[in-house]
């Protein structure tokens, strides 16, 4: 594995899913409560983290994780009531 070919895709697409993530999160500010959107702020997050995974950058893996069970709490409404 040619690790300066795989980190520039993981730049580039990290990238991309990190702009998708602004739109979202100013989306959900209005609605926390939409599932929908705390759905898709969890897929974003998801292939981050398993892009992070795939190249052992681990911290990253490690943030990513602790994102997506921030947006489960929103996704089953704990953080909301």
């Amino acid at each position: 594995m040619d690790p300066a070919k795989y980190g520039k895709i993981f730049t580039q697409e990290s990238n991309k899913y990190l702009d998708e993530l602004d739109g979202l999160l100013l989306r959900v500010e209005k609605d926390l409560s939409s599932t929908k959107i705390w759905g898709d702020i969890h897929g974003k997050i998801h292939s981050i983290k398993g892009m992070a995974r795939a190249l052992s950058l681990e911290r990253i893996t490690n943030l990513c994780h602790a994102m997506e069970d921030w947006c489960q709490r929103f996704q089953q409404g704990a953080a909301t009531s």
